[in-house]
């Protein structure tokens, strides 16, 4: 992409944030109504965007109160598992002893990409079992996770069989949803003392359905069930948790419908980025117009490339047409500014937005 008869115009990357500043206890706070989402189920949601640095949460107190993690926990077993070797790679199996299951799927040597993906409890159980209660405390403590509280390592009892109960099913490790995202942003944008090569695996397993979702599902015994992850759009993610907790209405609430839940909120956010994106650059191209000489205007909000029309404004006396591009065609503004009224002379400013946060410059 280039800016036409502009060869004065420098392309900068704006570098990455630091890592405090992409995280959700710095972020804004907004309270949302994802009500339609959830169909009359009872439970919430916290949706974290690390580049617009916002927060969103729906029935934010139940988001900020601590429940027992459930399978959502295999994420961090599986970093853990990485970390002291007990996992070289998504191939590491834990050795199946022939125990029959009410769930087939876990009849059998699995390997840990599959007993993540069915969500196996035996194979984690081992995992964690060798990986030790003081490592245990000790990466727990270092991600702040919950009340970090393994008091009860063996579990319950609320399954049948020990190597089917641990500390992170209903009972003493406890979470909020809030949290949840908190502990993911850290781990994928790369604040914690993993590294990126076993991340990496973990994202990987995480895929949930090829396009761009990466999460784990967790459900409990009386109505509770979760969604955890992050979308991942070009160069973006947007970190979630959806968590159900509805004993009235037990019958309806699962992992899938948690997951269900988090894809509908997934599309209202698209939805509403779609329609407040003209009004998202006017206001920046506005605040950018505010000095009689605007040498330098940054667009730090991404772009995705598609609005399908044109808007035309007036920008402090200065006619501002946006004439939005499909795909991924840069959107390019035009801008008859009022210093170069006499010469009659239009600065074209391209947007290089789509594969990351990109600042320009012009004189």
């Amino acid at each position: 992409q280039s800016i036409d008869e502009q060869p004065n115009i420098t392309e900068t990357d704006t570098p990455p944030a630091e890592p405090h500043q992409a995280s959700p206890e710095n972020a804004v706070q907004e309270n949302v109504d994802y009500s339609e989402a959830f169909g009359g189920l009872n439970g919430c949601a916290v949706v974290f965007d690390p580049q617009e640095q916002v927060c969103r949460f729906y029935n934010k107190t139940l988001c900020e109160t601590a429940v027992s993690p459930c399978s959502t926990f295999k994420i961090v077993s599986a970093l853990m598992g990485l970390k002291y070797h007990v996992l070289e790679n998504e191939n590491s199996t834990m050795g199946y002893d022939g125990t029959q299951y009410g769930n087939a799927a876990w009849n059998q040597d699995l390997s840990l990409k599959d007993a993540f993906q069915s969500s196996c409890v035996w194979y984690f159980r081992k995992v964690i079992d060798q990986v030790g209660q003081e490592r245990v405390k000790e990466e727990l403590t270092a991600l702040d996770y919950g009340n970090c509280n393994i008091s009860e390592w063996a579990g319950s009892g609320i399954n049948s069989g020990e190597e089917l109960n641990g500390f992170w099913l209903a009972s003493s490790l406890k979470i909020s949803p809030y949290g949840q995202v908190r502990v993911l942003s850290d781990i994928f944008e790369g604040r914690t003392g993993f590294s990126p090569e076993h991340v990496k695996i973990v994202k990987n397993i995480m895929s949930a359905d090829g396009g761009g979702i990466y999460g784990k599902t967790g459900t409990g015994t009386k109505g509770q069930a979760w969604f955890v992850g992050f979308s991942k759009s070009e160069e973006k993610r947007t970190y979630f948790a959806v968590y159900l907790e509805d004993t009235d209405n037990r019958e309806q609430v699962s992992s899938k419908k948690a997951k269900e839940i988090a894809l509908k909120i997934r599309v209202l956010l698209s939805d509403g980025k779609e329609k407040s994106r003209s009004r998202s650059l006017f206001q920046q191209l506005e605040s950018a117009f505010i000095f009689d000489r605007p040498d330098f205007i940054n667009l730090n909000s991404p772009y995705t490339g598609y609005s399908g029309d044109e808007k035309t404004y007036f920008v402090r006396s200065c006619l501002v047409r946006f004439d939005f591009r499909v795909g991924k065609d840069a959107p390019n503004i035009m801008i008859p500014h009022p210093l170069y009224k006499e010469k009659r002379k239009n600065i074209r400013i391209t947007l290089f937005l789509h594969g990351g946060t990109k600042s320009l410059c012009y004189y």
